[in-house]
């Protein structure tokens, strides 16, 4: 799951994408520490894993809807 720099003053949708990917079970969080960046700019991703695809692929989409 890529995450992009939202627009300016909705800092509080990169906390809510940190506290989804944190809060599930063998999903990583991978923040590229870019500072200044524009919005829509890829500033980070999540990877999960799980025990075959489908599971993985279930909890991915949990924390995309989670974040929307």
């Amino acid at each position: 799951i890529n995450i992009l720099e939202p627009a300016e003053g909705k800092k509080e949708e990169l906390e809510r994408t940190f506290k989804a990917a944190l809060g599930t079970k063998d999903a990583h969080l991978h923040w590229y520490g870019k500072k200044n960046s524009k919005e829509g700019r890829k500033v980070g991703h999540i990877t999960v894993n799980g025990d075959s695809i489908s599971e993985a692929i279930s909890k991915a989409e949990e924390i995309r809807n989670s974040i929307k």
